[in-house]
């Protein structure tokens, strides 16, 4: 006996609901599409401009299981095709790497071994983060740019003023900064004048539009009650705050302590094989920028922070005995448990310690 369905309160057989297997290869101008049937068979394979991508996609007929190799476009693509109707999965591009490196490869090639694997279920999906981590973390890689280009702007001036025998102060920041410069080069010719106000001119522009975006996420970190309680352990600023937050974006995910430690990338590398086993060098997988920030954080916990804690009493003992490269390590990782356990448990610093 056939049992019938009903799709939209529309009676459907079994038999006449398609599914079909796409697999996107994404570019910044143009795209390719690869559609298999149940069977694995390919119905279609396209290829053209991104702006008419999403037109291709909805006129495929049938339930659509669409999967999509990680890039910067991927998760914006996913929102414009869910809203299709059709279901998509982000693809770790580590994991297809081997497969899609083959001796022939093309676009078209690369969204058929995608539908495959969409077919297949042969893969590792990413999770995607949503919209609003995306914006945080766009906040803080727009002022990491600035504070690059400034620190950049400004080790320019030192050097080319030490080739004349001006050496600037390190402590000068700001103002003190663009006024002491002004005064060493009263003496040089007007060409060096003029090339060191110039990039003067520039980075105060850039610097001043760092402090802002400064600002911008402390704002930021101080209205959201999560940071607000990640920010009462000592080293932890908003940046390091806004970046584990948007990093992790939901802890339930996370079985223990342990899973974000490994998906930080501050878990030491493991080789077993028969009698041979040792731990390595940590990693570094996952996002960059929120493990240097966890380090940077450990590095204030052990050489600026004033308070004594178990941490970081544990960390100085560390110190002494391997030094401070291995110890920075150990305790951003036993940083990274701690901010993930106060997430979790809904509670502060204060509250975790007296623990």
């Amino acid at each position: 006996m056939t049992r019938d369905y009903r799709i939209n309160g529309i009676p459907i057989k079994r038999g006449d609901i398609m599914m079909n297997y796409i697999g996107i290869d994404a570019g910044t101008r143009s795209s390719a599409i690869c559609v298999l049937n149940e069977k694995r068979e390919e119905k279609y394979n396209w290829e053209g401009s991104n702006k008419k991508l999403f037109e291709e996609i909805s006129q495929i007929k049938g339930d659509k299981k669409c999967v999509i190799e990680a890039s910067p476009l991927s998760e914006h693509y996913c929102e414009l095709i869910e809203e299709l109707g059709a279901e998509i999965e982000i693809v770790d591009s580590r994991h297809t790497k081997a497969i899609l490196n083959g001796k022939k490869k093309t676009d078209k090639i690369d969204a058929k071994v995608l539908a495959e694997l969409a077919s297949l279920g042969w893969y590792k999906a990413i999770y995607r983060k949503g919209g609003k981590a995306r914006g945080q973390r766009t906040v803080m890689h727009g002022r990491d740019s600035l504070v690059k280009v400034s620190t950049k702007l400004k080790n320019t001036i030192r050097g080319l003023l030490k080739s004349h025998g001006i050496v600037l102060k390190k402590s000068s920041e700001g103002e003190a900064f663009v006024s002491h410069v002004r005064e060493s080069i009263s003496d040089l010719s007007e060409e060096i004048k003029i090339v060191i106000e110039d990039l003067l001119q520039v980075w105060q522009s850039v610097y001043e539009r760092q402090r802002k975006s400064y600002k911008l996420l402390k704002k930021m970190a101080d209205a959201d009650e999560v940071t607000k309680r990640l920010m009462t352990v000592p080293g932890v600023g908003p940046s390091t705050a806004l970046a584990f937050v948007s990093t992790i974006v939901n802890p339930t995910r996370f079985s223990c302590p342990k899973k974000v430690v490994g998906y930080l990338g501050l878990a030491p590398r493991v080789h077993q094989s028969g009698d041979t086993y040792y731990h390595g060098r940590i990693s570094k997988m996952g996002d960059k920028n929120t493990r240097w920030l966890l380090v940077e954080a450990a590095n204030v916990i052990l050489t600026r922070v004033k308070t004594d804690f178990p941490l970081r009493t544990w960390g100085l003992n560390l110190l002494t005995e391997k030094g401070i490269a291995k110890a920075r390590v150990a305790v951003a990782r036993r940083l990274a448990i701690m901010l993930f356990t106060i997430w979790i448990e809904g509670s502060t610093f204060k509250v975790l310690e007296n623990k």
